[in-house]
C-alpha cells in the first residue's frame, strides 16, 4: 500500500485533480464524424456517409460476409447486441447429478445436419 505524502486534513497537493488527457480517440472520432466532407456533392458529414454506406452495403451490396457484417453492425447499434445465455453448472452436486445436467444440456442442442454428400458432421463422433 502506498504511503500518503500529506496528512489528513491538509489541502490537496493537486487541487485541480488529474489533468485532462490531451488526446481522446472517441472525441476525435465524434469531431471528424460531424465534419462536412467538402468533396461530397450532397453536403453530408463524414458520419452520415459512413451510415449511408453501411445501409447501402446491407441493402444492395453483394451477398457476402461484408453485407452480413454491415447488417449486424446496424442492428447492434440500433437494437443493442443480443444477450448471450450462459449455462452454468453447480459443482457442489454429486457426480451423477452433474452428468445428468450435462446430458440434459446436450439434448437441447440442435442435431448436426447432414452435409450435401450425405456424410455427417466430422466434428461429431
Amino acid at each position: 500500500m502506498a504511503t500518503k505524502l500529506w496528512k489528513k486534513g491538509d489541502p490537496s497537493p493537486n487541487p485541480n485533480g488529474r489533468p485532462r488527457s490531451l488526446f481522446s480517440f472517441k472525441r476525435e472520432l465524434e469531431m471528424k464524424a460531424s465534419e462536412v466532407d467538402p468533396r461530397d456533392r450532397l453536403g453530408r458529414t463524414y458520419g452520415k456517409q459512413v451510415i449511408d454506406r453501411a445501409f447501402d452495403l446491407a441493402l444492395r451490396g453483394p451477398k457476402s460476409s461484408r453485407q452480413v457484417n454491415a447488417i449486424r453492425e446496424i442492428l447492434d447499434r440500433v437494437l443493442g447486441r443480443p444477450i448471450q445465455a450462459v449455462a452454468t453448472l453447480d459443482l457442489h452436486v454429486s457426480r451423477e447429478q452433474r452428468l445428468a445436467m450435462i446430458e440434459d444440456l446436450l439434448t437441447t442442442l440442435p442435431k448436426p445436419t447432414e452435409e450435401a454428400d450425405g456424410s455427417s458432421d466430422p466434428r461429431v463422433n
